[in-house]
């Protein structure tokens, strides 16, 4: 796991390595090695939805740089 990923999760409680154990939550690196499956998740933290069976249907990911890259955007001006 990167270094912003590994802070990224140090600095969320719910993010126990319990509870993504649990909730069956990961990180996708940034590196596929040859894998281009799940390309637009690539770097994020990913939590499973589940059917009502328990079977993982789809995946939804967390930017771990999101609040970053907001403070890098919202310091531009509105010509840029």
């Amino acid at each position: 796991m990167n270094p912003t990923a590994a802070g990224y999760i140090r600095c969320h409680p719910a993010l126990s390595s319990e509870s993504m154990t649990k909730c069956r939550c990961g990180y996708l690196p940034n590196d596929g090695a040859g894998d281009n499956r799940g390309w637009s998740l690539r770097g994020s933290i990913l939590y499973p939805v589940l059917s009502e069976q328990g079977k993982v249907v789809a995946w939804a990911g967390r930017d771990v740089q999101f609040e970053q890259k907001e403070k890098e955007y919202q310091q531009l001006s509105a010509a840029e």
